[in-house]
């Protein structure tokens, strides 16, 4: 149906992919210049170390500094406060100067995607189609033309992931110096805007030691390694610490693992940790965290692990869609509510459909089964931590591409069994979901 809708322009399958990209461009630099949304918790700190910055004061968040309570180093970073720092010298501290480059970005990840697609299918998978439907129900979903109108982490983060992908895989398709030089260097940018990259990175380690590419390897590994450090000794001669991204990480592990735990972002319940970040600084409470993670899993450690099904359940549900934030109207949380909680059926339904499908490609497509384990450890970092709806945002454009090669096979061998079997499991989950977490809900209802 869609391939039928966009063919009847009679364009190029290229030509349409770059329309969709321009238009999804569009689409997001509009919804922010109509919704124009307030700088939010996490915003207000990114803004604040951007400006720091700016003015020559260095990656803080307050000024003048104090090395013990600055909470900066906890902040996901530090690219996207440099990135911010750069455009307001440039442009001048204007937040719609944010929202047209994110809205850029979240356009060049939908192409991103459709290059993906030309290099991991073949022909016969009708892999341009593949593509095209890969962009739009990433593009349009209301998560991510959300995301793209906030002053956060994933839109950036999300945009240099799919290219490193893009970049891995055609160093796949064409072995060379210069490309896997480059992947190289973006794999330095993605992980200097979000640390989580380090665990599904994982699946670049195994292609390169399983195909005996140690020289290669280790030259990655250099470059990483080179081009992370000055990051690495400001932290250390600022702190004495060894600090690779950001700290906080003990904290962030206790907050989303302790007796009674839920496993999302409930940080209010834990008033000690609370008292003693703020009475005793950002290293303190880390290691008031990490003993009591590490007392949880040793006086605790089947509710432990049954935390782990529970964060997987919440990770995956239905009924976690976007649009709780305050600053929209009822009725404007209401659309985003269905329309985001559609996508997630469709996305979610349609993606393990098609990475089921792609099983049977493994022996002959190696590239199908290093997407799809990049794609399954994904979400680890935060089901080993804690949950929220906007970590689910990396694992989009992976099912994008899955939903995409689930479409267009189905309209050759009409076997619809597995989207059938996936639906059903997905179902189940929401309702387990919704009858674990009644009164969540019910709080975040816009009416």
């Amino acid at each position: 149906m869609i391939q039928k809708y966009l063919a009847k322009y009679n364009l190029p399958e290229h030509k349409q992919a770059i329309a969709i990209a321009l238009l999804l461009m569009a689409v997001a630099i509009m919804y922010a210049w109509y919704i124009q949304p307030p700088l939010n918790v996490d915003a207000k700190a990114h803004q604040r170390i951007a400006l720091n910055i700016l003015q020559g004061n260095g990656y803080w968040e307050t000024s003048p500094p104090d090395q013990t309570f600055d909470p900066a180093i906890g902040r996901s970073g530090p690219l996207l406060e440099y990135f911010l720092a750069a455009l307001y010298f440039i442009f001048g501290v204007h937040i719609w100067i944010v929202w047209l480059v994110q809205a850029i970005l979240h356009g060049l990840t939908a192409w991103l995607i459709y290059k993906i697609c030309l290099l991991i299918f073949s022909t016969q998978d009708s892999k341009k189609q593949i593509g095209l439907i890969a962009m739009i129900l990433f593009g349009f979903y209301p998560d991510l033309i959300e995301s793209s109108a906030m002053l956060m982490t994933e839109t950036g983060f999300i945009f240099l992931s799919t290219w490193l992908l893009f970049l891995f895989f055609k160093y796949i398709k064409n072995p060379n110096h210069k490309t896997l030089i480059f992947f190289s260097l973006i794999a330095v940018l993605t992980f200097l805007a979000k640390s989580t990259i380090a665990l599904p990175a994982i699946t670049f380690i195994i292609y390169f030691i399983k195909n005996k590419q140690y020289k290669q390897f280790a030259m990655v590994s250099m470059i990483v390694i080179l081009l992370v450090s000055p990051w690495i000794l400001r932290n250390y001669l600022t702190f004495h610490k060894f600090i690779p991204s950001r700290t906080y990480g003990f904290y962030t592990l206790h907050n989303g693992n302790y007796h009674g735990a839920s496993g999302e972002n409930d940080i209010e319940l834990l008033p000690e940790a609370i008292k003693i970040r703020d009475e005793q600084g950002i290293f303190a409470v880390e290691e008031y965290a990490k003993k009591q993670f590490f007392n949880f899993i040793k006086d605790h450690p089947i509710e432990y692990a049954l935390l782990y099904f529970k964060k997987i359940s919440i990770y995956f549900s239905w009924l976690r869609p976007t649009g709780h934030w305050p600053y929209l109207s009822s009725s404007q949380r209401l659309i985003t509510f269905l329309t985001s909680g559609l996508f997630s059926v469709v996305v979610f339904s349609l993606g393990f459909s098609g990475l089921w499908k792609t099983l049977k490609q493994w022996k002959t497509n190696q590239t199908i089964k290093y997407l799809a384990l990049f794609t399954l450890i994904t979400p680890l970092p935060f089901i080993i931590t804690l949950v929220e709806t906007r970590y689910r945002y990396p694992i989009y454009p992976l099912l994008a591409i899955f939903s995409g090669y689930a479409l267009i096979t189905w309209q050759k061998d009409r076997q619809y069994k597995i989207f059938i079997f996936i639906f059903m499991i997905l179902l189940f989950n929401a309702t387990f979901d919704l009858w674990l977490n009644w009164s969540r809900f019910i709080t975040q209802l816009p009416f």
